[in-house]
């Protein structure tokens, strides 16, 4: 997903010079580079925010299994938390940066 969505994300900043829009369309890739970046988070600490969201483990023998112990459930969420923030923040960055080139 993330790859796809790094694609995404170039191909639409590529259209939007060539089809010269107003300068604060131009964060809309911003959205793309996001959810790329939260995809790479997640790959490269080989953790799914979805299951910790939903209190759920992938186990390495292929099942999926609820985790029980609060505190590492705990721990799951914050670190999903974490990780969607620190995308945001890269989006935002991203948004930004596009406004201030375009403009």
């Amino acid at each position: 997903m993330g790859h796809v969505m790094a694609a995404v994300a170039i191909l639409l900043s590529i259209a939007l010079i060539l089809f010269s829009v107003p300068w604060y369309l131009h964060t809309l890739p911003a959205v793309a580079v996001g959810v790329a970046a939260f995809s790479y988070f997640q790959a490269h600490d080989r953790f799914c925010a979805a299951y910790a969201l939903a209190g759920k483990q992938h186990a390495d023998d292929g099942n999926v299994v609820a985790v029980t112990d609060i505190d590492a459930k705990k721990a799951d969420q914050k670190h999903a938390a974490k990780l969607a923030l620190q995308a945001v923040a890269i989006a935002f960055v991203t948004a930004a940066l596009l406004a201030v080139i375009a403009y």
